[in-house]
């Protein structure tokens, strides 16, 4: 081999053999253990070899080229058999395949966006599946375990196969394959996850099956996310300057409900009377009944991050190292005197439940504020714990338990009472970008390994 290899496989049975295909256009096909001496290589294809795989008997292996055909080949001396099918085996490159357990069928996948079975023996087609015409739908991987035929696509989409019925999957699996930046949930059985690209899931917290938000939506990155349940809707604000108000049941988005801003958005909070406010990096704005009402001038120096209690907005973006109060009153927002410093940056804010107290991240550190007084001058509580910038905070619906979750991959839960504390460290390679709680037992987080984990906590 002269260049990378993409894929390799052994035979199972005896005399023992391992082919290994490469970038360089070939096979190599080795005898052994140790499997040092190559007896051939072999040139079938002119593009990529992307994947090679013996049948489980050990007659065969078959090799898909990125020259859209695949080649079949004998397991103890590597003659070629054959083509499969008629060339070419498929419309585009061929990037995986696998026999079924018997060794009599053959799955191949492809960037043509369809998966095929073919008769080992015959080497004609015996079933096709088209799985759509969108480039997300190119199929990348593909397994044939027991009765289960599954194919991965470029979006991610686990689908399993039914022969049967080849127009329609048993099942679609899907989930994210770009970082998570925020989280959601209704607080009863729906978990809602955006990802980097903008993709949108709503998650069943039970069964874990994932529903695609559908339609034509933001199309980059949403920054924040909040859900109504007066009116269950999800509500979300990206990159695209825009608000938007999807419906949770048929989650498919309505663009005549959008609401357009003057500039991108960092974050977002519901004030008690059903107002959304959203920190822009130019502007404040108050929507309301799915317009916006106000929009006061602002210059954010970085992201900023706000909470509302009441008819009260806590904000940090505008200044460094401090929070601002802003007044909501007859549809406007107003700027209050009030700054109120703090030792270092600003992460992130939490109001709890019932209005009483709000959390602020100060770096690694959570300052805990009665709301009752509105004073700010020392925090009620501190909690210390991270070792690096906390991503996020989160009360429990009961204002019991208090989460947080850092770049140090570790997921604190406080009990406020007691001020005790459950620490796991949550993710070993990757960092913790949100957290929210699914009920008064369970925290639910995401990071940028584009996994959703829940959480059960006890004290």
């Amino acid at each position: 081999m002269s260049k990378s290899c993409n894929s390799i496989d052994l035979k199972p049975t005896r005399p023992y053999r391992c082919a290994v295909a490469s970038e360089d256009y070939s096979t190599s096909f080795y005898e052994g253990p140790p499997f040092k001496r190559v007896i051939k290589e072999l040139e079938g294809g002119n593009n990529f070899a992307n994947c090679v795989r013996f049948s489980p008997d050990g007659k065969y292996f078959a090799v898909g080229n990125s020259n859209k055909n695949v080649y079949l080949f004998d397991g103890k001396t590597a003659d070629l058999v054959g083509v499969i099918g008629e060339e070419p085996t498929h419309q585009g490159g061929v990037y995986s395949l696998c026999f079924s357990p018997d060794s009599q069928e053959l799955l191949t996948v492809s960037a043509d966006k369809t998966a095929k079975i073919w008769n080992v023996d015959s080497r004609q087609l015996e079933t096709n599946f088209v799985m759509g015409t969108s480039v997300e739908d190119q199929q990348l991987g593909c397994l044939w375990q027991d009765d289960h035929i599954i194919t991965v696509s470029l979006s991610g989409e686990l689908k399993y196969l039914d022969r049967t019925n080849p127009d329609t999957p048993l099942k679609v699996i899907r989930g994210h394959n770009k970082a998570i930046v925020w989280v959601a949930t209704d607080r009863k059985e729906a978990i809602f996850s955006g990802s980097f690209e903008g993709r949108i899931l709503k998650w069943n917290a039970s069964t874990g099956e994932a529903i695609q938000f559908k339609g034509r939506g933001h199309n980059t990155k949403v920054t924040c996310a909040l859900y109504d349940a007066n009116s269950n809707c999800l509500i979300t604000a990206g990159l695209d300057d825009n608000v938007r108000f999807t419906d949770c049941d048929t989650c498919e988005y309505n663009n005549e409900t959008a609401v357009p801003l003057e500039s991108q958005p960092s974050a977002m909070a519901m004030a008690s009377d059903g107002g959304i406010v959203v920190a822009c990096q130019n502007e404040l704005v108050l929507i309301k009944d799915g317009r916006k009402v106000c929009s006061l001038p602002w210059k954010a120096h970085f992201p900023a991050k706000i909470a509302v209690f009441g008819s009260t907005i806590i904000s940090t973006g505008v200044t460094t190292n401090s929070f601002k109060l802003y007044n909501i009153e007859n549809n406007t927002i107003t700027a209050t005197t009030d700054k109120f410093s703090t030792n270092k940056a600003i992460y992130a804010f939490a109001v709890s439940p019932d209005l009483s107290k709000v959390a602020v991240a100060d770096f690694s550190s959570i300052l805990v504020y009665n709301l009752c007084d509105n004073s700010f001058k020392d925090p009620e509580k501190s909690f210390h714990g991270h070792s690096s910038n906390i991503s996020a905070l989160g009360w429990s619906p009961d204002g019991q338990h208090l989460c947080s979750v850092s770049m140090d991959q570790q997921l604190i839960v406080w009990d406020y009472a007691s001020e005790s504390k459950k620490t796991k460290r949550a993710y070993f390679k990757s960092v913790i970008t949100d957290c929210t709680w699914l009920d008064d037992n369970t925290v639910v987080t995401v990071a940028d390994d584009c996994a959703v984990k829940q959480w059960s906590i006890s004290f």
